[in-house]
């Protein structure tokens, strides 16, 4: 993703760099400053939800090496984040604004690769492989 956006100079204010985020603790703790985002979680219940929810990211996207790293030993994600009521912690390297990568996507495809993008036709029915050789998508329309 940070090729291509950086290639075609794609304008979604991504960032990877560092900071840190914390999802739903039970109670408050300083987090130091440190090298990336983490969602921490302080007690079993937001464990069990940021479980859930990287299960589902990772699902969603594929490989997830390089993006995001759970620490789900208690101890170790305790020394990480030097909080003793931290229970796991999932570790994630960067942002970006989802919707302004779609519309420039979107006016990539259209200005570099002729996409006739036509926002006011319902789709009827969306075929797979009918851009021959197996690849490509076709939009059915009235």
């Amino acid at each position: 993703m940070e090729e291509i956006i950086a290639k075609e100079g794609i304008d979604c204010d991504f960032w990877r760099g560092f900071t840190y985020g914390m999802s739903l603790p039970t109670f408050f703790c300083p987090l130091p400053v440190t090298d990336t985002i983490q969602d921490v979680a302080m007690g079993q219940p937001i464990a069990d939800a940021l479980a859930t929810s990287y299960a589902e990211f990772a699902a969603d996207v594929g490989p997830v090496e390089g993006i995001m790293m759970p620490i789900l030993d208690p101890a170790q994600a305790r020394e990480e984040i030097r909080c003793p009521a931290t229970t796991v912690v999932y570790k994630s390297s960067g942002s970006l604004f989802p919707q302004k990568l779609v519309l420039d996507f979107l006016t990539l495809c259209i200005e570099k690769h002729g996409l006739n993008l036509q926002t006011h036709a319902p789709v009827q029915r969306v075929v797979s492989g009918a851009g021959g050789a197996g690849r490509g998508w076709r939009a059915e329309t009235d």
